[in-house]
């Protein structure tokens, strides 16, 4: 049961992100941005939350600088030129999720370079090969109108609201409340 102790959008988020995705392991979280305020605001917003920057080890920082060499790199931030094809921010974010240091990925890149549902498609494939790790997207993402479902990104407004999201699930636990359970 959800109790009224934080606010009504706050905890509708957390719910569907606990439908679509298994709860986050702990608060590390790795940002994938396509520009650097961007990078920045979700760091921020992240801090705000209580959530903590990834731990990546140094292989991961390697990859990801292998992978998408034209990216900023900042630890657990990978900041991607807003021309990045599907195939780099997917090898991006399974290069995060294989790292023991994430335990959840936010995406906030510019979703114009993909075509229709593709960003939605990619966010989708790394959530479901990679189940360990919680994938949320800070962008609306195109798809067709139907109940989430697991294995599913969810996609909320703005880094404000993915984060608080985030940071609900992790706790698990409302004040006051029960325990809120999600797929696993």
């Amino acid at each position: 049961m959800l109790t009224a102790s934080r606010p009504l959008p706050s905890a509708a988020d957390a719910v569907v992100l606990l439908l679509t995705q298994p709860r986050p392991a702990g608060r590390r979280t790795a940002v994938v941005a396509s520009a650097a305020g961007v990078s920045a605001a979700a760091a921020a917003a992240l801090e705000q939350a209580g959530l903590l920057p990834a731990d990546v080890t140094q292989h991961c920082d390697m990859r990801t600088r292998f992978v998408a060499p034209t990216a900023t790199h900042t630890g657990g931030s990978v900041t991607l030129p807003s021309a990045t094809a599907g195939v780099s921010l997917g090898a991006v974010l399974a290069t995060l999720a294989e790292d023991p240091g994430v335990d959840a990925i936010v995406v906030a890149v510019d979703p114009a370079p993909w075509s229709g549902a593709q960003l939605a498609r990619t966010l989708d494939a790394v959530s479901r090969q990679y189940p360990r790790v919680t994938v949320v997207a800070a962008v609306p993402l195109a798809r067709p109108a139907r109940a989430p479902a697991i294995g599913t990104v969810p996609s909320f407004p703005d880094l404000r609201r993915a984060a608080q999201a985030l940071a609900a699930a992790v706790v698990g636990q409302q004040p006051g409340g029960e325990e809120i359970h999600g797929p696993s």
